[in-house]
């Protein structure tokens, strides 16, 4: 609903106001080619002008699929610590791959379990499956119908529901618990999540494993 009511703002301040200082800084000013090159396939990647060494190709590969599968099984583990569920890990890993290979094939940038996602479909009580592929269908109607519309979301309304839904992602039950039992893991928790909040999602995790590998050492 926030989504909805950004939408309706933003294309009113930038349709209808004169005074575009006032406007707020919408999806499409930082991204003008979504009004124009919305597809759901692109194979332009594989034109010779934008040859890419080899050795680039594999490092960079092999950066994503360490990143995505770290954060795949995270937010597999939340979800089960927060619906008392286990998901099957092997499983997971193997969608995740087959998705990833026809999102590259078909010249789309890569998929991943995520965090926030995951814990607003806990929020919500939407645990099954289904939601999954109800998001994904949705998802799919906006690019096909409605890409033009969304672009006109602020990126204030994009910052403001990602920021709040990774905050949520810490309760304060599990902060109190760990700085009564254990404060190096506490300390662990927030620079992880002040990173992950402010920075960036990927580095946040891969400096909170290796704050974890350090204790264990």
């Amino acid at each position: 609903m926030i989504a909805i009511v950004g939408v309706i703002y933003g294309a009113v301040m930038k349709l209808a106001i004169e005074d575009q200082s006032i406007a707020p800084i919408i999806l499409s000013d930082i991204y003008p080619d979504m009004r124009t090159k919305s597809q759901l396939v692109d194979f332009s990647y594989w034109s010779p002008k934008k040859a890419i060494p080899f050795g680039n190709i594999i490092a960079g590969s092999a950066k994503v699929a360490f990143v995505a599968v770290l954060e795949t099984l995270i937010s597999g583990r939340i979800a089960d610590n927060k619906t008392n569920t286990r998901f099957d890990q092997r499983q997971e890993i193997f969608g995740m791959s087959i998705a990833n290979i026809v999102s590259g094939l078909l010249g789309g940038t890569p998929c991943t379990g995520v965090l926030i996602r995951t814990n607003v479909n806990v929020q919500t009580k939407a645990t099954h499956k289904t939601s999954q592929f109800i998001n994904a269908i949705i998802v799919l109607l906006i690019v096909v119908f409605m890409a033009n519309v969304f672009t006109y979301i602020p990126m204030c309304v994009i910052a403001s529901i990602l920021v709040t839904s990774s905050c949520r992602l810490v309760p304060m039950t599990v902060m109190k618990q760990l700085w009564n039992a254990e404060r190096f893991d506490f300390w662990i928790l927030i620079i992880t999540w002040l990173i992950c909040v402010f920075k960036d999602g990927a580095m946040g995790l891969l400096i909170g494993m290796l704050l974890s590998f350090l204790k264990l050492g």
